[in-house]
């Protein structure tokens, strides 16, 4: 198989920009629910300031983290998709060279010229 000594799984690539598009959106879900919050909808004073604190210290934190889960998935998504065009175009450049190699007559057989 071409490329042997470097192997892309691509349906496992598949499967790991799949989670990480998935953490991503999950992260910026849980930031948008919690600065949606107030002490209304905690139903205490105490855990409204200890959420709002959490809040404040890492929704930014939070924010960068998915922005670069996102990031992470978009390079790898145009990784596979580059290896897999790049194969694609490697095998079509060996069938090429295959089909302009003249059959060679199988030993013993006569030539006609």
């Amino acid at each position: 198989m071409p490329g042997e000594d470097l192997y892309l799984d691509v349906a496992a690539f598949g499967v790991l920009i799949d989670t990480l598009d998935s953490a991503a959106d999950d992260m910026k879900a849980a930031n948008d629910r919690l600065a949606d919050t107030n002490s209304g909808d905690l139903g205490n004073v105490g855990l409204d300031a200890a959420a709002g604190k959490f809040r404040d210290k890492w929704q930014y934190g939070i924010e960068q983290i998915a922005k670069s889960t996102a990031s992470m998935a978009d390079g790898l998504r145009t990784t596979r998709d580059l290896y897999v065009a790049q194969e694609q175009a490697t095998a079509d450049s060996i069938t090429a060279v295959g089909s302009a190699i003249p059959d060679v007559p199988a030993a013993g057989s006569s030539l006609n010229l």
